[in-house]
């Protein structure tokens, strides 16, 4: 994984982000110039985090 300083991160896309020990999905929302953490479909705001990286692939899932 390719852990970048939060200073690089594309707004308005989710990633996977570190804070204080802690890997979250989250992304910065430019419009209102905050951080949000999106957790069992619930948003909230955080702190600033330190770092991000891309999130992974989905699994291919098979057909039922």
């Amino acid at each position: 994984m390719n852990w970048q300083p939060v200073e690089t991160i594309p707004p308005n896309t989710k990633v996977l982000l570190w804070h204080n020990g802690f890997v979250l999905i989250g992304l910065f929302d430019s419009d209102k110039n905050c951080w949000w953490s999106l957790l069992y479909n619930m948003n909230f705001k955080m702190e600033k985090p330190t770092h991000w990286a891309a999130l992974p692939e989905p699994p291919e899932e098979e057909p039922l």
